[in-house]
């Protein structure tokens, strides 16, 4: 027994000597680090009125979000896909990616932070307004 543990420690030894130190070698793979951001979910909003619903689940590491957004509007397409983008102050720049009647879209989407709600922007960049009486998303315990 005692030789089996001798032999498992210098085993471990020698595996441990084979590995390169993780600081020397630094490998960027963004498809990786992109379902390393989405698998820590850890934000979710939604926004439930009438029969509209719409759900946001994203992650945030450092400034960038990553995450999946859903509209699902009385009498319209429902769509969903993914968000990448990132934050700036109190404000979360989104590329929204999602697909609506079999064809994959692109739209820009923007949400102000304040407390625990996010509330939808609308208009060009310079001139986006923000409406608390329009679409506030609400945060939730992710599921």
């Amino acid at each position: 027994m005692r030789n089996h543990a001798l032999a498992l420690i210098a085993l471990s030894a020698l595996l441990a000597a084979c590995n390169p130190k993780p600081e020397n070698n630094v490998i960027i793979d963004t498809a990786a680090e992109e379902i390393k951001l989405t698998a820590n979910e850890d934000a979710c909003y939604t926004y439930i009125k009438n029969r509209d619903t719409i759900s946001l689940t994203m992650s945030q590491v450092g400034t960038a979000i990553t995450g999946r957004l859903t509209y699902n509007l009385f009498e319209k397409d429902r769509n969903e896909g993914r968000v990448v983008g990132k934050i700036k102050g109190d404000t979360i720049l989104l590329d929204y990616t999602f697909a609506s009647e079999g064809v994959t879209s692109q739209r820009p989407v923007a949400f102000l932070k304040q407390e625990d709600k996010l509330i939808e922007g609308f208009g060009p960049d310079e001139l986006r307004k923000y409406d608390t009486n329009g679409i506030v998303l609400e945060k939730i315990v992710c599921r």
